[in-house]
C-alpha cells in the first residue's frame, strides 16, 4: 500500500536535542495556524515560563494568548531562548 504525504498535514515537530515538541493547535485552510511548545505535560508561555497545561475545559480566557504562538518560527525562537536561559 502506498501513501501520499501531501494528503497529510504535519502537526507536531520534535526537537531531537531537547525532547520538546512544537504542536499545531489550530488548523486553518489545511495549514497549522497556532502553535504550542510542550514537554512532559508542560507548556511554554510567550514570556518563557513553563506551566502544566490544563485540560481544554479548564483553561481560562487568557490561556491561548499566553501559551499559543502565531507562527512556527515564533514558537521555535521561544524554545531556543528558553533552552539558553
Amino acid at each position: 500500500m502506498s501513501y501520499e504525504m501531501k494528503k497529510y498535514i504535519p502537526i507536531r515537530w520534535l526537537h531531537p536535542d531537547f525532547g520538546y515538541t512544537i504542536s499545531a493547535t489550530d488548523i486553518v485552510d489545511d495549514k497549522p495556524a497556532k502553535f504550542a511548545v510542550r514537554h512532559d505535560g508542560l507548556c511554554l508561555s510567550k514570556d518563557g515560563h513553563l506551566k502544566y497545561e490544563p485540560a481544554p475545559s479548564a483553561r481560562g480566557k487568557n490561556f491561548a494568548n499566553e501559551f499559543r504562538f502565531d507562527t512556527f518560527e515564533s514558537a521555535a525562537a521561544a524554545l531556543e531562548q528558553h533552552r539558553e536561559d
